[in-house]
């Protein structure tokens, strides 16, 4: 279940939230209700919820208050990364708007989508048993501290700023440390989390370019799949005003 955290930052109930997604990711949603979770050491930017670096680290001990600092940072750095390896994460973006940046991005014209929804809707759409986290992204590595185990899963560097990210992500920091590496290995690349999809979506939107024939028959499949979650085409290119 969602629960709040306080080194965390909190998203705002009636914030509008959106996911680009394909179609196969849709129709995994709306046909499993779950949502998908990548292990936070597997996305593309290999900087994800990595820690502070050694010399951030010494530099922020004190070498009285800490006489054996070295040890204590690679400790640090040890758990820094287990959690790394232990975490899952999935990605929402925080615009009032739709974003041509994030349709061209994570979406396409043939069978592209959008979710939009709400944190609050967010939060309360989970049904699933284990402590799940949300919280907005911070960009800009160099605001990195040593405080919380969980913040490297939280700040990203200044050139993503552009995506304004929220995250929900599993974090067992309980379990996590002092694995051996070969658990930590085992683990899935992905998980998934159980949703209330009735909760979770408020509106579904296809990719502004996508054709009409296009929208039709991803229209049918879906139909097939669950009726009550067929999108509308958007209108981001053929608004006037």
């Amino acid at each position: 279940m969602y629960e709040p955290h306080e080194s965390l930052i909190d998203v705002p109930d009636d914030t509008i939230i959106w996911k680009y997604l394909d179609l196969f990711k849709y129709l995994d949603l709306i046909a499993n209700k779950q949502l998908f979770m990548l292990r936070c050491d597997c996305f593309a930017d290999k900087y994800e919820g990595m820690a502070p670096s050694y010399e951030t680290i010494s530099r922020l001990l004190h070498p009285d208050e800490y006489p054996q600092k070295n040890k204590i940072v690679l400790g640090l750095l040890s758990a820094y990364e287990e959690q790394r390896k232990s975490s899952y994460v999935n990605c929402w973006h925080i615009n009032n708007f739709e974003s041509s940046i994030m349709w061209d991005a994570y979406s396409n014209k043939n069978g592209g989508l959008a979710i939009k929804t709400t944190a609050g809707h967010l939060k309360h759409s989970i049904l699933d048993q284990r402590k799940i986290y949300l919280s907005e992204v911070i960009y800009g590595r160099d605001k990195l501290g040593i405080g919380n185990l969980m913040y490297p899963l939280i700040v990203k560097r200044e050139e993503f700023a552009d995506e304004r990210e929220c995250r929900i992500f599993i974090s067992p920091v309980s379990t996590a440390i002092n694995q051996p590496e070969e658990v930590l290995a085992a683990l899935p690349k992905a998980t998934k989390i159980s949703i209330d999809i009735d909760v979770l979506i408020q509106e579904a939107i296809f990719h502004p370019l996508a054709e009409d024939w296009v929208c039709e028959s991803i229209t049918n499949v879906i139909s097939h799949v669950n009726a009550n979650f067929i999108p509308r085409k958007s209108t981001l290119y053929s608004r006037s005003e």
